[in-house]
């Protein structure tokens, strides 16, 4: 694959300077009609420097939408092309020292009926890391809030 243009997510820079984030396209696909071009997430800090932020197996597109204080973890979406025919659902992911996460997969492995939450979509709103993770998404008309709490692989 070869990657393009990237955009720097506006508000993205952490308090010190040592790291930000957005999102780069791929330059080698060429788009249909209706096709929208993939994209993944990157992370930039002063001690790794570039990294991908991968989206799920099956997935091709990798958005952040919150990120710690210190950037070290950041939440998000991945996903299939809004027009693919092979779509599979969005999931809302978080990415750490040791990759991407699938939140609602960690949640349900750990015993958590997630009946009544659409964690699939909208991403996360806030992120906290600390001894354990909090995320929280605000909801919207159609998708209620929530807040969940995973623990720290990285520290």
């Amino acid at each position: 694959m070869h990657w393009g243009a990237f955009h720097i997510t506006p508000g993205s820079l952490t308090a010190n300077g040592e790291s930000f984030h957005g999102s780069v396209r791929r330059i080698d696909f060429q788009p249909g009609t209706d096709e929208e071009i993939p994209s993944e997430a990157f992370r930039w800090s002063a001690t790794a420097g570039f990294a991908l932020l991968a989206p799920l197996e099956g997935h091709e597109i990798s958005t952040v939408t919150a990120a710690s204080q210190d950037g070290a973890v950041l939440a998000g979406v991945s996903r299939s092309p809004t027009a693919s025919p092979t779509a599979t659902r969005s999931r809302v992911v978080l990415w750490d020292c040791l990759g991407t996460r699938d939140i609602a997969a960690e949640l349900t492995a750990a015993g958590i009926d997630l009946q009544d939450m659409d964690l699939g979509w909208g991403g996360v709103d806030h992120v906290w890391s600390g001894p354990s993770i909090m995320l929280v998404h605000q909801g919207t008309t159609y998708h209620p809030p929530w807040i969940a709490w995973l623990p720290d692989r990285c520290r």
